[in-house]
């Protein structure tokens, strides 16, 4: 049954389209054309899976004075607390913009709570419309999930297997998701958290670091990860692919006959190929360009398997017990490509010597 999604715009209908898919995820535009409360209501009893917002809702607003224009954030708060008070209406809310700097500006590191449950940048849209569906129609799934049982419980959420739950049963992930007022709360802390770092959850480039294989390699081996239950399995795992991390380690420690990171990648693309029969290509090092390094993290920046003798620390505070600190290659340090991300990192103060060295180091020719 398709899904019926609202697009909120002042004067464009061309990405509700693109957005759209028959049968699918059905987008339906609505001009900005009444103030702030009346919007929202209208929003809401048109009972929609997902609503989009174009962030800039004040360009051309017609008979609207002035003082009645307002952005996407407005309308998003509007909703949102509607929300809180009716848990069961609750539905995503994406933010879609023509700037990627709105990335940074609604990070939800930097933000008092999350207003968007995703940001969208138009160009990304228009280069690739199916993967920004996908997201879309995760999150209509994960809401749907929520809004029908109130009693929020985080192993039920992230499908928990028996040998999942000492991961999971942590107070700072459980008491976040079962005290949530509404589903977005759920969602958001779970992207947050979970999906947008690595920790219990890996993405496919932490995955693939901590194998010591290449992104093509790890293309070639997610069969075989599937059939040994690696991969998540909970909601927004279709919009989000991810690995549990404990189950990837305790597999590959027994696949390899020893912890992985001990290892360099090229032993562990090699023993791993033999024992799965996959022909795997090492990882090579962002800063040596060699294999026989102990690969054992995608860099924050640019997301190439790096090691840990030529990488520093990504500011990022205190982690929580079930987050793993990011880490910046050498080669992102001396080209400052980690400070041109969005939002920018940072190197962490304890590793600004060793960061200001590298800026002035020779890079090994490959």
């Amino acid at each position: 049954m398709s899904k019926a999604g609202v697009f909120v715009d002042d004067k464009d209908k061309i990405f509700a389209r693109l957005l759209s898919q028959r049968g699918v995820l059905e987008f339906t535009y609505v001009p900005v054309d009444t103030e702030l409360a009346l919007l929202a209501n209208r929003i809401i009893t048109s009972d929609p899976a997902v609503v989009a917002l174009d962030y800039r809702l004040d360009e051309d607003v017609g008979s609207l004075s002035p003082d009645q224009t307002y952005k996407a954030s407005a309308v998003a708060q509007q909703l949102r607390d509607k929300a809180v008070a009716s848990p069961a209406d609750d539905f995503p809310i994406v933010l879609v913009s023509a700037e990627e700097k709105i990335k940074e500006m609604f990070d939800p590191d930097r933000t008092a709570h999350d207003l968007f449950d995703r940001v969208l940048v138009k160009e990304d849209i228009n280069k690739d419309a199916s993967a920004a569906r996908t997201e879309i129609l995760s999150l209509i799934g994960a809401y749907q999930v929520l809004t029908v049982d109130p009693r929020y419980k985080l192993e039920t959420f992230l499908a928990a297997g028996p040998e999942d739950r000492i991961f999971v049963d942590i107070q700072e992930l459980k008491i976040p998701v079962e005290t949530a007022a509404a589903p977005h709360q759920v969602v958001g802390f779970v992207l947050k958290h979970l999906i947008a770092k690595p920790g219990l959850l890996l993405d496919a480039a932490d995955a693939g670091a901590r194998m010591g294989i290449t992104p093509q390699s790890f293309e070639a081996v997610q069969a075989k990860l599937a059939d040994a239950k690696l991969q998540y399995s909970g909601q927004l795992s279709d919009g989000w692919p991810r690995w549990w991390t404990h189950r990837l380690d305790a597999w590959l420690t027994k696949l390899l006959d020893a912890r992985p990171v001990t290892l360099t990648a090229s032993e562990r693309a090699e023993r791993l190929g033999l024992s799965i029969d996959v022909p795997l290509e090492a990882a090579r090092s962002p800063w040596t360009g060699k294999s026989d390094e102990k690969i054992a993290f995608a860099c924050a920046s640019c997301r190439r398997g790096a090691e840990v003798r030529h990488s520093v620390n990504a500011f990022e505070g205190p982690l929580p017990r079930y987050r793993v600190g990011r880490r910046i290659c050498w080669d992102c340090v001396q080209t400052d490509r980690y400070k041109s991300e969005s939002p920018p990192l940072q190197t962490d103060e304890l590793d600004e010597q060793v960061a200001a060295d590298v800026r002035a180091m020779e890079k090994p020719a490959h």
